[in-house]
């Protein structure tokens, strides 16, 4: 994966490839994407209720080795406030960081 991408841009361009469940997941990263990263892939699958595997591919479909790897790249992309591209017609949404987020980074 490459280390300039932004985990928002990684979803917006693989969004059409990630199967019905992946959506699930991606969907809830996006509306959930601060306190998300602070989840275990086994909390993330329950919340999204999907399997950890589908967790595990959604991460491999956005071309992550793993979660651990997909979860730095969203807290990263959390802490520098990146715009998140909703689908459809949505507004885009600014997420701002917690002052303490950076610490668990």
């Amino acid at each position: 994966m490459s280390t300039t991408t932004n985990f928002w841009e990684l979803l917006q361009q693989r969004q059409d490839e990630l199967t019905k469940s992946g959506r699930a997941v991606a969907d809830y990263l996006v509306h959930h994407a601060d306190e998300a990263q602070y989840l275990s892939i086994s909390s993330l699958a329950r919340e999204c209720k999907v399997a950890e595997a589908t967790v595990f591919r959604f991460c491999r479909a956005l071309g992550f080795e793993g979660y651990h790897e997909m979860r730095i790249s969203l807290a990263q992309a959390n802490a520098t406030g990146a715009l998140v591209n909703q689908p459809s017609t949505a507004p885009r949404i600014l997420f701002r960081p917690k002052p303490w987020s950076r610490l668990w980074i």
